[in-house]
């Protein structure tokens, strides 16, 4: 089973301590690099302090369970940059992603951002 995931449901597990929970479902999820910036830039930042979920994120993709993918294709990127106009960044990689990966799965929360995958047919959770 291919599993997309878009940003927010690891933030979301890894606050709690269960980012297993997912490995325990998927085994493996493959995020976009957009997705990789927004779960590590901000606690990169000086003027941030580093929150203690980040060591379960880091951990995930050390342990090789998150892959950070993005398909080397024109279209690919196009797909994104165009979904970027109605939804966040990461959103937009996750659901092109899933597109061009010809994933089962979609991972995300945000209610507008899920539309657009329900509107073309894409499994989302």
């Amino acid at each position: 089973m291919i599993v997309i995931s878009d940003t927010t449901p690891i933030i979301y597990f890894g606050k709690i301590g269960k980012l297993n929970i997912l490995k325990k479902l998927y085994s493996i999820i493959y995020i976009p690099e957009a997705v990789g910036e927004e779960l590590i830039e901000p606690h990169s930042r000086a003027d941030k302090i580093v929150t203690k979920d980040i060591k379960y994120e880091i951990k995930a993709k050390e342990a090789g369970w998150f892959i950070i993918k993005n398909p080397e294709s024109k279209e690919f990127k196009e797909l994104a940059l165009e979904l970027s106009k109605e939804i966040g960044r990461g959103e937009a990689y996750a659901i092109a992603l899933y597109l061009k990966k010809n994933a089962d799965l979609l991972l995300i929360n945000d209610k507008v951002a899920k539309k657009i995958p329900e509107t073309k047919g894409i499994n989302t959770k």
